[in-house]
């Protein structure tokens, strides 16, 4: 009698797990998945920079708010401080040398404080924001009245919008 003659016993045989389909990429299709993983981490990086360099930036561009009203109080209190300057020194000028260095530093890092005193509204009404209108008769366009807070721009971006108050006339309406 030959083998064929004689079934098998199916209880021999035991049942084993399949394995998981195999699915073999091209190795085109390969790089192309780790360019994608790539570029995802490149991104996740790149948001990160983005949001730590908006963390440092905002200080950096109220330090320079504080400079530019430095430079105002300067400005309205020269004469009472050089009046309180002792023989051989001058407060004022001692003030406004280092203001002078505090801005020069805040230049050298990229940082641009723009004043827009008698600026036109078209020109800044995208960098400011518009605390208040005056109408008065001195005022024959839109224009910029007072500066409350300077436009501040790092590397030619506007981080920072100006804080101003407008000039109009009384017959020009505001709906801004």
């Amino acid at each position: 009698m030959s083998s064929s003659d004689k079934f098998a016993d199916w209880n021999l045989f035991t049942e084993r797990e399949i394995p998981e389909e195999l699915h073999i990429l091209s190795p085109a299709a390969e790089i192309s998945g780790d360019l994608q993983r790539f570029h995802e981490k490149l991104n996740e990086a790149k948001r990160a920079t983005e949001i730590a360099s908006e963390e440092l930036l905002e200080p950096l561009a109220q330090q320079a708010v504080f400079v530019f009203k430095l430079s105002q109080a300067l400005d309205m209190y020269q004469s009472d401080l050089e009046q309180l300057a002792r023989p051989k020194t001058d407060i004022y000028r001692h003030f406004r040398i280092i203001r002078d260095q505090m801005q020069e530093l805040l230049t050298d890092s990229g940082l641009e404080i723009i004043v827009p005193l008698g600026e036109a509204f078209e020109a800044v009404a995208d960098f400011v924001d518009v605390q208040h209108w005056r109408h008065d008769e001195a005022y024959s366009t839109e224009t910029v009245a007072e500066v409350l807070e300077p436009i501040i721009k790092y590397r030619g971006r506007v981080i920072k919008l100006g804080r101003v108050v407008m000039g109009a006339s009384p017959d020009q309406e505001t709906e801004r």
